[in-house]
This record gives structure tokens, C-alpha cells and sequence, in this order.
């Protein structure tokens, strides 16, 4: 294996110096910028060779303070947390949403409308939707949002990356949306 390590490593250090300048490789995956770093790569690369973290996408910049909330309001009676796919893996501390799912409190939705769906279904239940997806998605959760007010859904929460860890005091909160 070192072997492997050190042939990549001078393969990249010569096309640095062939090239004559530094050369600037983009992470945009927070998960690649996470094993980057874990795994040690950044202080084995060449010089020549600089890798800048990028934006990220939502789902992967997400911190794992908010994975650990999402995942006490699911172990809450009165809760269920809609979701997005994409979010049902990103870790917390204690775990993600899909290794410790409690019960039947944790539901894989594809559309914002699935989670108002819910909270129409289960009225006696504080629904969060986990709502942190690409920018694309914003508008359609917004005309939910509008909706589920239209219709006095009080049940239905939309969240992006600030929520309460309380199902009851968030149900009974009017000004949340």
C-alpha cells in the first residue's frame, strides 16, 4: 500500500512541476472534505497541489448538533420527522436518522407536500419536516408552508436548520413558520 502512496505522490508532485504552477482541485462534497481530512491526505500532497473545501451541499454541510435534535424530537411521542432521503444517513453524534429510527417516528418523504400530507393525517402529532435540501426545493416548501397556513394545519413545522427540541412547545409555537 505505501507503495501505491508513494508512486501517487510523485506522479502528482511531477505533474505540479511539469505544469509550473500551482494547481487548485475543489472539493464540493463535504463528505470528500471530511475523509480528506480524517484520513490524513492533505499534508501528503505536493506543494504544487492545493485543494480548496467548496460549498458543499446542504445535506453534507449540515452540523451534528441538528442530526442530534432531529433525532431527540424523534424519540418524542407527539413527533414525526419528515425527511428528505438524502438526509436519512448524514451522521450526529449518537448515530444518523435511518440507525436510529424509533418506531414508526421517522418518515422518508420526496416532496414537501408528502410532509404536509402527514401532518393533515396525523393531526394529534407535531410533523418537522426536516426540509434542508438543494435550493431547488425551496420553492415548492414555501407554497407548502403558505398552504398548510391557508388551510390552519398548525401541526406542520418546515424546517432548514433551526429547530426546537420540543414537539409540544413547538406545536403550541404559532409564529415557528
Amino acid at each position: 500500500m505505501l507503495e501505491r502512496i508513494y508512486k501517487a505522490q510523485t506522479i502528482m508532485d511531477s505533474a505540479c512541476k511539469q505544469l509550473g504552477r500551482q494547481i487548485n482541485i475543489m472539493e464540493v462534497c463535504g463528505t470528500h472534505t471530511v475523509s480528506i481530512f480524517r484520513s490524513g491526505i492533505r499534508p501528503t500532497l505536493p506543494k504544487g497541489l492545493k485543494l480548496l473545501s467548496g460549498p458543499g451541499c446542504p445535506v453534507c454541510v449540515t452540523d451534528q448538533s441538528y442530526i442530534d435534535i432531529v433525532l431527540e424530537l424523534a424519540s418524542q411521542d407527539d413527533c414525526l420527522i419528515a425527511t428528505y432521503g438524502d438526509m436519512i444517513r448524514v451522521p450526529g453524534k449518537d448515530g444518523s436518522l435511518e440507525t436510529n429510527q424509533r418506531g414508526d417516528n421517522i418518515k422518508v418523504v420526496i416532496s414537501s407536500e408528502d410532509a404536509l400530507q402527514l401532518a393533515k393525517d396525523n393531526p394529534d402529532k407535531t410533523v418537522v419536516f426536516v426540509a434542508v435540501g438543494f435550493e431547488t426545493t425551496t420553492p415548492a416548501t414555501a407554497v407548502v408552508v403558505k398552504e398548510a397556513e391557508a388551510e390552519k394545519i398548525d401541526n406542520y413545522i418546515k424546517t432548514a436548520h433551526k429547530i426546537t427540541q420540543n414537539c409540544k412547545s413547538a406545536h403550541s409555537d404559532k409564529s415557528r413558520k
